[in-house]
Parts: structure tokens; C-alpha cells; sequence
């Protein structure tokens, strides 16, 4: 799996900055994921090739340099409510014990981020992603259900690809 915060940078831009971004427009191609882009590329030529290679990505194919490398696209429908408690969630689940200040002080610099922009980038991510999407799935479901739907979304997928002669 390859996970599109492993390669990102633009997160550790000022806010500032990310604001000035989304208000030129949000876009996606001026994130710079050329490291990414060479591991997938070099995944898709490895022999033997690898059967799958999952991607998490919040672009999905809006990322013209990524996106083309995206064979079956699948988008989480997810209430903003439910994505921002999985995402304190799961930061709160990485900090360590003694690290509670520090996490109380990202909690409340997120949040304020959250408000002040996040949450648009979010609606405009939905608008371009979601209707390039193949499979759709309830991202209201435990996260190991939403694994199970989308492996048999993907097997369905393929059956359906090889009957209809697609090599994908």
C-alpha cells in the first residue's frame, strides 16, 4: 500500500500559503508527488508486477500525474462529522502518553484550521474525486467493514473487466 501523506509536502506549508492556494483554485497538480509518482510507476513495471497496489490518495484522479496510474478508483463517502473524529481519532491514537500538551496544542491548531479552511478543501476534494470515483462505499461503516465492501467491490469489478476483454 502507498499512502499519499507518506509523499505529500504541502502540509507543512504555512497556512497562509495553503489558503493562497485554495484561493487561486486548489490545484491538485501543483502538489508535488513526483517521488510518489516514481514508486507507482516503478510498481506498475516490477516483474513480476504486483496484483494490486492500494493507493490512499484524497485526490484520486484530479492529480493528473498520479491519476493516470489509478486503474479502479474507489471513494469514501464520509460525513465531515464522521472524517474529522476519525482524523483526532487517529492522531490521538499516535501520541504518546507524555505527549498530551503537544497533542492538545495540534488539537487546537487543526481545529482552528478546520474551520478556517479545511473543511471547504473537503467540499471542493468531494465535487472533483467523487464522480471519477468506479466504486463508491458508506464511509459511515467500521472501517474493517469498508475494507470488506470495497475487496468485493474490486473482485466484482474485475470479474467484470476480464468477461468484457478489458486487460485492466
Amino acid at each position: 500500500a502507498l499512502h499519499y501523506d507518506d509523499y505529500e509536502t504541502i502540509t507543512a506549508q504555512p497556512p497562509a500559503r495553503i489558503r493562497d492556494w485554495i484561493e487561486r483554485g486548489s490545484n491538485y497538480d501543483e502538489i508535488m508527488l513526483e517521488p510518489l509518482v516514481r514508486e507507482m510507476i516503478r510498481l506498475a513495471e516490477a516483474d513480476p508486477r504486483p496484483k494490486c497496489v492500494l493507493l490512499d490518495t484524497l485526490l484520486g484522479r484530479a492529480h493528473s500525474a498520479t491519476g493516470r496510474l489509478i486503474d479502479t478508483l474507489i471513494w469514501v463517502e464520509t460525513p465531515p462529522d464522521i472524517a474529522l473524529a476519525r482524523k483526532i481519532g487517529d492522531a490521538a491514537g499516535r501520541a504518546a502518553p507524555g505527549e498530551a500538551p503537544a497533542f492538545l496544542g495540534w488539537l487546537k491548531s487543526y481545529l482552528a484550521q478546520y474551520a478556517g479552511f479545511i473543511a471547504e478543501t473537503y467540499v471542493v476534494q468531494r465535487a472533483r474525486v467523487q464522480p471519477a470515483a468506479d466504486i463508491v462505499v458508506d464511509g459511515r461503516a467500521a472501517p474493517e467493514k469498508l475494507a470488506d465492501e470495497a475487496a468485493c467491490a474490486i473482485f466484482q469489478r474485475l470479474d467484470r473487466l476480464a468477461v468484457a476483454g478489458d486487460p485492466k
